[in-house]
């Protein structure tokens, strides 16, 4: 986002940074716009970065007209690895502010971004070609000027993980005569949602025990 030439007025009462970039975002602003916001009497004018979300140092940063060819340098390892079938993600870093995109081909489809942070999707050890799964990176500073493109490599480790049996999967507690409510005894398989993707767990992999709360009978 970039604010030019611009006037914002804090109402009284309202605490916390009228300017504020969040995670994956960078706010660009001129002194302007800067020198024309108000804020409330004996309060000062913030402008933050959104902490503990693994902002890049410069998220927000004042408007120059000057040219750039200089292109940003990707500053995060990109060799990781996982054990099959949990997820994980990494913050990517330049040294400058920009934006990560992931580029076609490799295995694109495993992966998926949230501002900073490369995620890849639950991968089955048994199920895959090769151990590693790739993908090419790059970052795009504000002026469009792109990073030398960069390979990420995810070793998946092979771990213990009989399957659970099709019939475990909907298998529902019981109620005794009292209503007392007694829980299956075998696992089923947890749903997971997550930032970008909806997971369900089609390998039977993973055991999930129901503790018998009410918030999860018969699920």
């Amino acid at each position: 986002m970039r604010a030019y030439n611009c006037r914002f007025e804090q109402k009284t009462g309202i605490t916390g940074e009228p300017f504020r970039a969040e995670q994956g975002g960078i706010l660009v602003l001129d002194q302007a716009t800067v020198s024309n916001t108000k804020v409330p009497s004996g309060q000062a004018l913030y402008i933050a970065e959104a902490a503990g979300e693994g902002n890049p140092a410069g998220s927000i940063t004042t408007m120059s007209t000057a040219a750039d060819t200089t292109s940003p340098v990707i500053q995060t390892a990109t060799d990781f690895a996982i054990n099959e079938n949990v997820t994980a993600g990494w913050i990517i870093t330049a040294n400058e502010p920009a934006q990560l995109r992931i580029l076609p081909g490799k295995n694109r489809d495993k992966f998926s971004t949230y501002g900073w942070r490369l995620n890849i999707f639950r991968q089955d050890y048994e199920k895959l070609a090769s151990p590693t799964v790739s993908c090419d990176i790059v970052m795009y500073d504000l002026k469009r000027n792109p990073s030398a493109v960069r390979t990420v490599n995810v070793t998946i480790n092979n771990v213990a993980d009989d399957p659970i049996a099709a019939n475990d999967l909907f298998n529902k507690g019981t109620y005794t005569e009292t209503g007392a409510y007694r829980p299956p005894a075998t696992a089923g398989a947890w749903l997971t949602i997550e930032p970008g993707f909806i997971w369900q767990d089609y390998e039977m992999t993973i055991p999930a025990i129901n503790p018998g709360g009410s918030d999860c009978r018969d699920h």
